[in-house]
């Protein structure tokens, strides 16, 4: 798993810096199983992501090397953002 850590943070880094198009990425293991990770990136369209992004050679590297710590294919999808709550939610208690 520190291969993936280290490649993902290696074109990661290219990606925020190269492409302006790319509002932000985060990375999550699953508790119960670290080895399964999502990853989410913020892009300004669907067409940029599925398109260009995925056709740089940086991405295009990253998934080349990603085949020797992936235990099966990569998933891509797109989805909208319909909802986003930043900031700490808290429920008022009384005692």
């Amino acid at each position: 798993m520190e291969t993936a850590k280290l490649e993902l943070e290696k074109v990661i880094k290219i990606v925020i810096e190269q492409e302006n198009a790319c509002q932000g990425i985060q990375v999550y293991d699953d508790p119960g199983d670290p080895q399964r990770l999502l990853i989410i990136k913020k892009w300004t369209s669907k067409d940029i992501f599925l398109g260009p992004h995925m056709q740089t050679p940086h991405m295009i590297a990253f998934m080349k090397i990603a085949e020797s710590f992936l235990d099966g294919k990569a998933e891509f999808t797109y989805w909208n953002e319909m909802l986003s709550m930043a900031e700490n939610l808290q429920t008022n208690t009384t005692k």
